[in-house]
């Protein structure tokens, strides 16, 4: 009686990493899907035109679950990559400055009912948004002044946007905090601007030698990463 045997690399490349990658496809799916919905009330009185800026991470979540389903095509739009790695830097940040501002609205919501413990200010959605956006700034974004000019500047409009004509997502008392609120968005485009310049300063280089990507193969998140790190060794 012989036994099946899948050599280990052979198994990761077949089960464990469509695995993991069908498990963030589906939450970044649920979180934007499940956003979106709950988003949809505070669409009142906002011009249809500007609806697209109401929901800010649960619209980023959904856009990564697409560039997972299709790495390969989204990757030859590296204006569209560097908007979603920009936002998904900035919401996943922006959001824990509110909890921190508005302690109240702070709730750590269960994963599949499981209450985990608090990581305050992050809860775990953004937590993720944050570890995706530094994923894909050192394994995805090219470096361009063009691209990295577009991206800061549509995340200048959203805010534009956000604080001008109201689309902000607002909180229970938020509006008594406008001005604070204001002031912290700018500090976190500050640090948004930062990071851009150092991703298009050939910075991510140095990460990469850090990281060894050059010469092995790492496990961040395999199936995210795995890929793109094949195609750089061919």
């Amino acid at each position: 009686m012989t036994s099946l045997r899948l050599p280990k690399d052979q198994l990761k490349q077949k089960f464990i990493l469509p695995i993991i990658l069908v498990s963030f496809i589906i939450l970044n799916l649920f979180w934007g899907v499940f956003g979106f919905l709950s988003y949809l009330p505070r669409t009142d009185g906002v011009l249809f035109f500007f609806w697209l800026f109401v929901p800010d991470c649960p619209l980023y979540s959904f856009l990564f679950a697409l560039f997972l389903l299709d790495r390969e095509r989204f990757k030859s739009h590296q204006s569209f990559m560097w908007i979603l790695t920009f936002g998904l830097l900035k919401f996943s940040l922006a959001a824990p400055v509110m909890y921190l501002l508005l302690p109240d609205a702070y709730h750590a919501v269960p994963i599949f009912g499981i209450t985990l413990p608090n990581i305050f200010p992050f809860d775990y959605f953004h937590l993720i948004l944050l570890l995706q956006g530094l994923i894909m700034a050192i394994f995805v974004l090219e470096r361009s002044w063009y691209n990295f000019s577009i991206a800061f500047s549509w995340l200048l409009l959203n805010d534009f946007i956000d604080f001008v004509f109201l689309t902000f997502p607002f909180y229970n008392g938020t509006f008594n905090i406008l001005e604070t609120a204001t002031v912290y968005y700018i500090l976190i485009n500050l640090v948004i601007l930062v990071l851009g310049i150092f991703f298009t300063l050939n910075g991510l280089d140095y990460v990469k030698n850090a990281l060894g990507i050059e010469t092995k193969q790492i496990s961040l998140i395999p199936t995210i990463t795995s890929s793109i790190i094949e195609e750089e060794k061919k």
